[in-house]
């Protein structure tokens, strides 16, 4: 199909002035809203998603701007949609930021008359009649965004209402109008690969956890078998993991390759879910000379030695869990179905094999006590991972910690929804002070200052390093945020 003269916007919003960024994306149920603890973005692969699919069956190539990679102020965005003129804009807008993306779209709107507008993600999927009730969006799309966002997008072009499309919400004379759930995508490599290019030619992604330059994601698969409470992740994507296959993962990271990409993430919830499907992509990167460094999420429960030594001899030099809690009866009321053992366990074979492992670490959970608070920051520094990150339990929209307490949690406002906030009333403050009292007992150790300058690989990561560690200590330690 020859490419459209229409023009179709995907944006991910700016930061409010004196505002924090967070991390969001269209596809990535876990980026509800998170704070960004050091000065970084991760690509939007999400929106990259989308514009692949438009690319593909509209003949449309969007214009996708991410506003907080690039450092581009709303001024600077609308000024570029100005002279652009889209048609529609689509966001990908957060649990955090909800109210301020549609005040910024309602911006858009005054600045583009006749625009149509368009939001995904979690929180528009978990309360749609409260997405659309904010009166920004003609179309609140809920669960996979990208076949949904394709039809809106041809009926647009095809001059047709678009009031009955699967997956969205929306008013149709005056009254809200929920159409019903769209089918999961059942043949993932029926996608076509992210757009990777409208945002990489735009933008250097560079995270402080990275071994190298230009950083990348990939997601290999969508679902999760897990009951974990906290996560939105069942809601949007269903609890049967879906994945690509081999031979289409090996083809994107050698198209990554080819567009510059020196460092990748695989970004799947649990990349480790499948050890065997595992082992088989890490033998073709290995067969294939593809030559790269790469980090993945895991479970630990869902790696043995014989699996992490494939991955590294692939290229793996870092695996990130979710830990949580370090206390046994917290981890079963969140449903994480590991066990502290298994947790010491899957860190002492990524440490006898020589992969660095990173650890999440929430407090506020439900039944946590101060003193299992203060057990989970000494079972953090004997654990000893690579990197920590600690944040504060919150009830994402989406989630089954959500049901549980949004009847405490009635009229509270969004925007404290950040991992960095909670719910909780007065715990609010006593949570932060043990968010910052992890970070001081965990980073300033002399024994881990000692590791990491030991384990950097190069000046650039040095500096990395230490501009991350100073905007930690800006941030935490200093007891600002």
């Amino acid at each position: 199909m020859s490419e459209s003269k229409f023009t179709i916007a995907l944006i991910v919003p700016p930061v409010p002035p004196g505002g924090c960024a967070v991390q969001t994306d269209a596809v990535l149920s876990r980026c509800a809203g998170v704070y960004t603890k050091t000065d970084y973005a991760i690509p939007p692969i999400g929106l990259a998603y989308i514009a692949a699919v438009l690319r593909r069956d509209a003949g449309i190539t969007p214009l996708l701007i991410d506003s907080v990679a690039e450092k581009k102020s709303e001024a600077q965005v609308l000024a570029e949609l100005s002279a652009a003129k889209p048609i529609t804009l689509i966001i990908a807008a957060g649990t955090a930021t909800f109210a301020a993306d549609a005040e910024f779209v309602q911006r858009c709107r005054a600045a583009i008359p006749g625009l149509r507008t368009i939001v995904v993600g979690t929180h528009a999927t978990a309360l749609p009649g409260q997405a659309l009730a904010i009166g920004a969006y003609d179309w609140v799309v809920t669960g996979e965004p990208e076949l949904t966002c394709l039809e809106i997008v041809q009926s647009l072009l095809a001059g047709t209402p678009g009031d009955s499309i699967a997956g969205t919400s929306l008013m149709v004379n005056g009254k809200p109008r929920h159409n019903p759930a769209r089918h999961l995508v059942t043949d993932l490599d029926s996608l076509p690969p992210p757009a990777r290019d409208l945002y990489l030619a735009r933008a250097r992604y560079s995270p402080p956890f990275v071994t190298t330059g230009r950083f990348d994601v990939i997601l290999t698969g969508r679902g999760c078998p897990f009951n974990c409470i906290y996560c939105s992740t069942g809601a949007y994507y269903g609890r049967t993991y879906r994945a690509h296959s081999v031979n289409r993962v090996l083809s994107e990271l050698w198209e990554m390759k080819r567009l510059g990409v020196q460092s990748w993430g695989f970004w799947d919830d649990t990349f480790t879910l499948n050890k065997k499907r595992v082992q088989e992509i890490c033998r073709r990167m290995i067969n294939e000379k593809l030559g790269i460094k790469w980090m993945c999420m895991g479970r630990v429960d869902r790696v043995d030695e014989e699996t992490v030594r494939t991955m590294k001899a692939a290229g793996c030099y870092e695996i990130i869990f979710g830990v949580e809690s370090g206390v046994q009866h917290v981890l079963d009321t969140m449903q994480k179905d590991i066990t502290v053992e298994q947790i010491r366990a899957a860190f002492a074979v990524c440490r006898k094999v020589d992969v660095e492992a990173s650890a999440f670490f929430m407090f506020g959970n439900l039944g946590e006590s101060e003193a299992d608070m203060k057990a989970t920051i000494e079972f953090a520094k004997q654990l000893d991972p690579d990197y920590a990150s600690f944040n504060v339990c919150t009830p994402y929209p989406g989630t089954r910690l959500y049901e549980i307490v949004k009847q405490e949690a009635a009229g509270r406002d969004f925007a404290s929804y950040d991992a960095l906030h909670t719910d909780k009333g007065g715990e609010e403050g006593r949570l932060g002070e043990y968010v910052r009292r992890a970070y001081r007992e965990f980073y300033l150790r002399p024994g881990y200052i000692l590791k990491r300058a030991w384990r950097t690989r190069s000046p650039r990561e040095l500096f990395r390093s230490i501009g991350a560690g100073l905007d930690v200590i800006g941030k935490y330690l200093t007891g600002k945020r």
